[in-house]
């Protein structure tokens, strides 16, 4: 036999822990220093890598950076390095998303907007 009241206490705590879990879902995303120390050591390898010509190696540290903290400029070098290596499909995909993608913490500068403009310019033709 249930007690009276004991629905009422049941429903407040469900309530409370659907509240906690929306403000939660709502929150601005945290990076953790463990991403951004992941992040800051991909780029400087994918920097790397893209200076010396290794533009496959340059991608894939790109990719890591991206998985550790996505943002528009690791769009960017993963979309230089496929422009360099043919692959235009994907240089066109990653160059209009790096575009299209907000940062609070890592956007686009102006330069490296007009930059990603002009390597879709070059790549479009190359896809349509």
């Amino acid at each position: 036999m249930r007690r009276a009241g004991s629905g009422l206490v049941w429903r407040a705590a469900v309530g409370m822990c659907l509240a906690a879990l929306v403000l939660e879902a709502l929150a601005p995303p945290r990076a953790l220093a463990q991403d951004v120390a992941t992040y800051d050591r991909e780029v400087d390898a994918a920097l790397a890598a893209y200076e010396s010509g290794a533009f496959a190696e340059a991608c894939a540290h790109f990719r890591a950076a991206h998985r550790a903290l996505p943002g528009p400029r690791t769009l960017r070098g993963i979309g230089m390095c496929s422009f360099e290596l043919h692959d235009h499909v994907e240089a066109y995909r990653s160059l209009r998303a790096s575009l299209s993608m907000s940062s609070v913490e890592r956007p686009l500068s102006e330069s490296q907007r007009a930059h990603v403009e002009g390597l879709l310019a070059r790549v479009e033709p190359l896809v349509a």
